[in-house]
């Protein structure tokens, strides 16, 4: 590996790494200032980061194709050298699992999109009643009109987090993982 890409790797961390800290200050000043339980909101948070990054794992997973055929180069000596193409996909169940997962995930989701709001703040609610130091009454919390702070601090977890998680876990599939894949491949 050259420092080209360790400087690479570098930014590509520093980038996701602020993401991820800077969502984590940001919980808990808020359950600082709302007095709210701020470790269950942290859990929660990085629960959430969790299953963004596997998401983004599981639409980022290379294949490493070899292809049948041969080829011939010239070394650096001027010598013809035969050997296999490779192109930078890895073929595993993993790969397949991966597949049909996307497939599904994206189709689902097409199918249920117009739900995913009325979702989304139904477990904002369960996890805001989780986290509240003084819980609200049942008639309060099933009532489809009261959207308070916490609420909305809870959606918002939900949404940046998993979305973060998503971006982060792709990113470093695609690319630091790959990358590593493909040297791992070439030199066996």
């Amino acid at each position: 590996m050259n420092t080209s890409n360790y400087e690479r790797y570098s930014w590509t961390t520093l980038w996701v790494a602020l993401g991820i800290v800077l969502g984590l200050l940001i919980v808990t000043f808020y359950a600082y200032y709302e007095n709210v339980n701020a470790n269950t909101l942290l859990l929660w948070s990085l629960a959430y980061m969790v299953m963004g990054s596997l998401s983004g794992f599981i639409f980022s997973v290379p294949k490493i194709i070899s292809a049948s055929g041969t080829t011939s180069t010239n070394n650096p000596n001027g010598t013809e050298v035969s050997g296999k193409v490779q192109k930078i996909q890895e073929n595993t169940n993993l790969t397949e699992i991966s597949d049909w997962l996307t497939k599904i995930i994206i189709g689902a989701g097409l199918v249920e999109i117009k739900e995913a709001p009325k979702f989304i703040l139904h477990i904002a609610r369960v996890m805001g009643q989780g986290i509240r130091k003084v819980p609200l009454a049942d008639h309060q919390m099933n009532s489809s009109n009261i959207i308070d702070s916490v609420t909305i601090m809870c959606a918002a977890i939900i949404l940046y987090f998993l979305i973060w998680g998503f971006i982060s876990g792709y990113l470093v599939m695609k690319l630091i993982l790959t990358e590593q894949f493909a040297t791992t491949q070439a030199a066996s």
